[in-house]
C-alpha cells in the first residue's frame, strides 16, 4: 500500500514538476530562437553582409544587389547570345553561298576565256581550210550581231558576199595570224 506524501513532500514534488515544465518550455523556446538566428545569419550573408564577430555585421558597400534583376539580365544575355549565334550562322551560310557562286562564275569566266583564246592556225592554210575558217568566224560574228541587233529572220547563208560580217571575219582572221 502506498502512503500519501506529507504536505512538505507534496509541495516539493509540485515545485520540481513546475521547474521541469519551465526548463522544457525554455529549451523549446531556445531551439526556436536558435533556428531564427541561423536563418537571419544566412539572410545577412546572402545580402552581402560580413560577420565582424559578436553583434557587429558590416553592411555591403553600395546598394544591395537586386537578385531578380540579375536573374532577368542573365536570361536576356542568354537570349542575345542565342540570337547572335543564329545571325552568325546565317551570315556564314550566306558567305558559303556567295563563295560557291563566285567559284561557279570564275569557272564560267575561265571557260569563256578559253573559248575566246585564239587557236593556233596551221600555216599555210589550204583553200578549203581558209574558207571553212572564214565561214566559222563569220558565223560567230553573225551570231553576236543577231543577238545585239534585230536580225532574227536572217540567216548567214542569206547574207550577200559584200556584207560587213565577211569583212569582220577577214579582219579577225588577220588578227589571229598576227598574234604570236
Amino acid at each position: 500500500m502506498t502512503t500519501a506524501p506529507t504536505p512538505s513532500r507534496a509541495d516539493a514534488l509540485i515545485r520540481e514538476h513546475r521547474e521541469n515544465m519551465t526548463i522544457s518550455s525554455w529549451a523549446s523556446d531556445a531551439v526556436d530562437e536558435l533556428g531564427r538566428l541561423q536563418a537571419a545569419e544566412r539572410t545577412l550573408q546572402r545580402l552581402g553582409y560580413q560577420d565582424r564577430g559578436g553583434q557587429e555585421w558590416a553592411p555591403p558597400i553600395g546598394q544591395a544587389p537586386d537578385f531578380d534583376l540579375i536573374d532577368s539580365l542573365r536570361s536576356r544575355i542568354a537570349e542575345l547570345e542565342a540570337s547572335k549565334n543564329a545571325r552568325i550562322h546565317k551570315l556564314e551560310m550566306q558567305a558559303l553561298d556567295l563563295a560557291s557562286e563566285n567559284s561557279i562564275l570564275k569557272r564560267q569566266e575561265q571557260a569563256e576565256l578559253e573559248v575566246r583564246k585564239p587557236l593556233p592556225l596551221p600555216l599555210p592554210l589550204s583553200d578549203d581550210d581558209r574558207l571553212r575558217l572564214r565561214s566559222d568566224v563569220a558565223r560567230a560574228i553573225w551570231d553576236v550581231m543577231r543577238e545585239h541587233e534585230d536580225r532574227c529572220g536572217h540567216a548567214l547563208e542569206d547574207v550577200e558576199p559584200k556584207h560587213q560580217v565577211w569583212d569582220c571575219a577577214d579582219a579577225a582572221i588577220r588578227a589571229m595570224k598576227d598574234k604570236p
